[in-house]
């Protein structure tokens, strides 16, 4: 099959995808500052086996700017319309990160559509001390291109220095 993973498409209300391969309908959502492509590699080998759709939340990718006062049931309600939009009434939703409230919120607001659930690093009762370094890394952002906080942030998830293994899924991060 060809690299399906290239071919992006945008739903009417301009929501940002990648859809690749047949079978059980899976959909995969990021995590904050990356977006559809960070699962290229899961896509790659899922889509021999399954209907991959990889979501650009809004914000992020080619899908467009949050409302000011976003919470996530605005987020919520992007993936069901993509759902809609692809004629998928029930898929298995992976998360991460920020992707996995995302994917709670789905199973919270329309559970009939929610086949599976998986959530990767969801954030949940946060210890304080965590919960002030997170502020902290935020507030030393110094934009979406600053090369030291985005240095910072791939050390911080991939290590430092990053092992060979990982050393695509960090340029794909970066990016």
């Amino acid at each position: 099959m060809a690299d399906a993973t290239m071919v992006r498409s945008s739903a009417p209300d301009g929501t940002g995808f990648i859809r690749a391969g047949s079978g059980t309908p899976v959909l995969l959502i990021h995590g904050v500052g990356m977006d559809a492509a960070i699962w290229r590699p899961q896509i790659v080998v899922m889509q021999d086996r399954f209907d991959v759709v990889a979501m650009d939340m809004l914000g992020h990718g080619t899908s467009p700017l949050p409302p000011e006062t976003a919470g996530l049931s605005d987020f919520a309600d992007q993936a069901i319309r993509l759902l809609d939009h692809l004629d998928l009434d029930r898929v298995a939703v992976v998360g991460h990160s920020m992707g996995a409230l995302v994917a709670q919120e789905i199973a919270f607001r329309a559970p009939s559509r929610i086949a599976s659930l998986v959530c990767l690093n969801a954030v949940f009762r946060r210890p304080p001390e965590l919960a002030h370094a997170v502020r902290e890394r935020a507030a030393a952002l110094g934009g979406p291109h600053d090369p030291l906080a985005i240095a910072a942030t791939i050390a911080r998830w991939f290590g430092d220095p990053i092992p060979p293994i990982l050393l695509d899924a960090a340029a794909t991060a970066r990016s």
